[in-house]
């Protein structure tokens, strides 16, 4: 059984299945996956690999939004042209995601250690796509040409993220 939002679901055999596969492509826990695929898709989970996909895809495009969404903040609150009720709720809002509303700048640096330590993962999940895709003619034989656009789809994603939380 997996919780998403205080709903319990209970799951089959093929939906273990496919939250592995898709833990093992987006490098995160089994309940992590079964949590992106259940709200993402709710019940209707197809045993394929372009519903995998799909699901990295989806992973993908959320948390370069995120990042994207926090890098124009970062930038925007430092723009002196922004008007001053504005620039202050921009950096309320830095301030939320900091952790540092209640004055505790420790916070912060532990902030910044851990998008320095994600950066890292980046760097090296985003090698070891770059080396699976130059093996491809090894692999050519195993595995199906979606596969190989999953693989491409993430090595860009991880840099498109990795360039934003830099």
């Amino acid at each position: 059984k997996v919780t998403v939002d205080g709903q319990e679901f209970s799951v089959s055999d093929d939906f273990k299945h496919i939250s592995r596969a898709l833990a093992t492509a987006l490098e995160v826990g089994e309940i992590e996956a079964s949590k992106i695929l259940l709200s993402d898709s709710g019940t209707d989970i197809a045993a394929d690999l372009d519903f995998i996909a799909t699901a990295v895809g989806a992973f993908h495009e959320r948390r370069d939004l995120i990042l994207q969404n926090l890098r124009l903040l970062l930038q925007e609150s430092q723009n002196i042209e922004v008007e001053e009720h504005l620039r202050k709720g921009l950096l309320d809002a830095i301030k939320f995601v900091l952790d540092t509303n209640d004055g505790v700048v420790g916070n912060a640096s532990l902030y910044i250690k851990k998008c320095l330590e994600t950066m890292k993962a980046m760097e090296s999940r985003h090698l070891t796509l770059s080396n699976q895709l130059q093996n491809r003619q090894i692999a050519d034989d195993l595995a199906r040409p979606e596969y190989f656009s999953i693989l491409e789809f993430q090595r860009s994603s991880f840099f498109k993220q990795h360039e934003a939380l830099g």
